[in-house]
């Protein structure tokens, strides 16, 4: 075998590995290298998995998702990067203004070796109900299968950057109200909505990380009965959003994993310049 094919099968397997072990990290999300650039820049983005808006970069391995795209106004293209790169997004942009990248990852899966495992993240994500009816059905304590599965935005600004986020049409989406870029001197606050399945998320809880040079500040919504929050950008720097959902698997997808949940999660990062 030459070095090159096993220097692929390599990468292959490393690429396995941390789409399996992600399962007990809590975050997963798009942090480019840049969230403001020139019109004939690379766009580059890293997909990042880990806690506390830190985390290790993950490889270009389209095994791992069901799309991964570039949107700009009324424009999308598929994301198209070699064989295990780094970072997973390298692209040139649609042209000038607000380009969104968003990923859909496959279901992955995960066994819980414990019930404080589970209890933990229930917790930790609001999901406490779950717990409830993870006993009326009879499920074990520990050892059963999670299937899980990640829809990823990211918000950056190419040029001007004029124009505003969208809705997608991810089961699972945060929708940014506000272009973070195109901010008034006297706005210090952006607004943003969770959709499931396209309908206004409420009363679920986010998650809110604030990366200001090398502090990351953490804090906690309820969204409201419009699925919305707002969250202060006083300070600026890098943000990111996210929640998390837990269903019942398909039929299908149980028989294929042997899950007896699926969580769901979704996020969006973008910057503010408070500088200007």
């Amino acid at each position: 075998m030459s070095n090159n094919k096993l220097y692929i099968q390599l990468l292959s397997l490393i690429g396995l590995i941390l789409h399996c072990i992600t399962g007990y990290s809590h975050e997963f999300w798009l942090q480019p290298l840049n969230f403001q650039l020139q019109e004939r820049s690379l766009i580059e983005a890293n997909l990042r998995v880990g806690q506390h808006f830190k985390g290790e970069p993950l490889r270009y391995f389209k095994t791992n998702f069901e799309t991964f795209e570039l949107t700009m106004a009324n424009k999308t293209v598929e994301i198209e990067s070699r064989f295990g790169q780094l970072p997973a997004l390298s692209q040139l942009p649609l042209g000038e203004g607000l380009h969104i990248a968003s990923y859909i990852s496959n279901n992955s899966t995960v066994v819980y070796p414990s019930p404080e495992k589970f209890t933990g993240f229930l917790t930790e994500s609001g999901l406490d109900w779950v717990l409830t009816e993870h006993q009326q059905r009879g499920l074990p304590a520990s050892g059963f299968t999670e299937a899980y599965k990640r829809y990823v935005k990211s918000l950056i600004a190419v040029g001007n950057g004029d124009g505003q986020d969208q809705i997608l049409g991810l089961d699972f989406e945060w929708v940014v109200n506000d272009n973070p870029y195109q901010l008034s001197a006297k706005q210090d606050n952006i607004s943003l909505q969770l959709l499931w399945q396209g309908k206004p998320f409420t009363n679920k809880k986010a998650l809110i990380f604030n990366r200001i040079g090398d502090k990351v500040l953490e804090a906690q919504l309820i969204t409201d009965d419009q699925g919305k929050i707002v969250i202060p950008v006083l300070q600026g720097g890098e943000f990111m959003v996210s929640a998390v959902h837990m269903v019942r698997p398909s039929p299908e997808l149980s028989a294929s994993t042997e899950a007896v949940w699926q969580s769901l999660w979704t996020s969006t990062s973008f910057a503010v310049d408070k500088s200007k």
